[in-house]
């Protein structure tokens, strides 16, 4: 596997990096606890044993935080090549990640098994196991983001990965510093879309605006308790991430999905690739605009006659034109 060595620009080995507990609060200082004389009582007290001295109700204890209490980010690594290997945990293991190696697509599906993680990175060429047939057994069990590391940039390839459940594909040789910033933006969509009140219903409550001045949803406002939206013979389920085509359910990997329902609350306006990797994808930077495109077309294909709505709007990029909505 081809290491581009100008782009990574690797000084040193980093020592590795748990991610930081936060130290337990000192003990409370300790006092016997001297004997008392009971004013009814004719004779004193025995004297007690020395014992920690309790908090009143105005001076709460102060909270003790547990190891078990702190989320680990694990990232499950499978590549052959042990130099790359290496050389992304000198990149990851300072930021905080704990990563897991493997060599092989068996060793890889092994450690899926044990461990539950945030991002799974494959090589899609490796022995025993290739990544593709990974990705495929991960998909049967888990939503769980997974990166494609491959020599082979071909429009073919990346499409196969996308249509195994792939969120992102990178070429070699590629920038670590690329594959981080692409990995914690993954990560941190993944999460908030796992968190309470970050679902399309909760966020329909606040009716905010993002940062860019894209709604989440459309200028118009939804009626209460709406769950979905049609456009002539496309339904787009949002709080089950099901979508009909004439009644019929497909099947859209996430991003496909992630990409539609962006598209069906933003209508009618025109969106750069550089705009949907940032709004869509999460990506702080300039990625690959041949990933915008590879997933239009797999969006396009997956919708059918429908695919009218996606507009291609040359030099600029895309915007979602659909007929009449029920």
């Amino acid at each position: 596997m081809a290491i581009n060595n100008e782009r990574t620009n690797i000084t040193g080995a980093a020592d590795k990096a748990a991610l930081p507990v936060s130290a337990p609060a000192p003990a409370l200082a300790q006092a016997p606890v001297q004997a008392q004389a009971q004013a009814s009582a004719s004779a004193p007290a025995p004297a007690q044993a020395p014992e920690q001295v309790q908090a009143s109700a105005s001076a709460p204890a102060p909270a003790q935080v547990s190891a078990s209490a702190v989320e680990e980010t694990r990232i499950l690594l499978a590549d052959d090549d042990k130099r790359i290997r290496e050389m992304l945990g000198d990149y990851f293991s300072p930021e905080g990640f704990i990563l897991d190696e493997a060599a092989n697509g068996r060793e890889a599906l092994k450690l899926f098994a044990e461990r539950n993680y945030s991002l799974v990175i494959l090589d899609v060429m490796m022995p025993e196991v290739d990544g593709w047939t990974v990705c495929r057994e991960i998909r049967r069990s888990s939503r769980v983001p997974v990166i494609m590391l491959t020599a082979r940039g071909e429009e073919y390839d990346k499409l196969f990965g996308f249509d195994l459940g792939a969120d992102d594909y990178i070429v070699k040789p590629f920038s670590p510093k690329e594959l981080l910033a692409r990995s914690k933006a993954i990560i941190r969509r993944s999460a908030e879309a796992a968190l309470p009140g970050t679902s399309d219903a909760d966020r329909r409550e606040s009716a905010g605006t993002s940062g860019t001045g894209v709604r989440e949803e459309n200028d118009e406002q939804e009626p209460a308790g709406f769950e979905g939206i049609s456009f002539e013979g496309l339904r787009i389920e949002f709080d089950s991430r099901n979508v009909l085509v004439d009644g019929e359910l497909v099947s859209l990997t996430p991003k496909e999905y992630e990409l539609l329902s962006f598209f069906a609350k933003n209508r009618n306006r025109v969106f750069s690739r550089e705009q949907l990797l940032n709004l869509v994808w999460g990506y702080e930077f300039g990625g690959d605009d041949r990933t915008v495109d590879t997933h239009i077309k797999m969006l396009r294909e997956s919708i059918g006659s429908y695919r009218k709505f996606i507009v291609t709007v040359w030099g600029t990029g895309y915007k979602f034109e659909p007929g009449d909505r029920r």
